[in-house]
């Protein structure tokens, strides 16, 4: 048993709609088929939060799943941030299609779009 944090991009409409709408997290979950997931990392998002800032991690209150989103902006300044890129690489993905969350969002820069993450308790 652990904490699994599943991570995708999303276009910023998604992301605005995730914070008025929890329940949206959860649509955007199980239809998103560009994704990384981590394994045992709750420190995960106290790690992007000293990377990004606090304001530029964005907790999605009232979530089923403990989630965060990050802005289009949060994730290009991530990817230029050495320090940064270093901390991600960290975070190694368990996902069967073999994505690393560099990867994914070196994908969410290029596609201008942010990243929803969403933790859940893996039985």
């Amino acid at each position: 048993m652990g904490t699994t944090t599943k991570i995708w991009p999303a276009g910023t409409d998604d992301l605005t709609r995730c914070l008025a709408e929890p329940a949206y997290v959860a649509h955007l979950f199980v239809r998103c088929d560009d994704y990384a997931m981590i394994h045992d990392a709750p420190e995960l998002p106290r790690r992007l939060r000293a990377l990004v800032g606090g304001a530029e991690l964005r907790e999605v209150e009232d979530a089923n799943d403990p989630s965060f989103v990050m802005s289009r902006e949060a994730v290009a300044a991530l990817l230029d941030a050495t320090d940064a890129r270093h901390e991600l690489v960290e975070f190694r993905s368990i996902c069967a299609n073999g994505v690393q969350i560099l990867d994914l969002v070196r994908r969410a820069v290029a596609s201008e779009r942010g990243l929803v993450f969403c933790s859940y308790e893996d039985w």
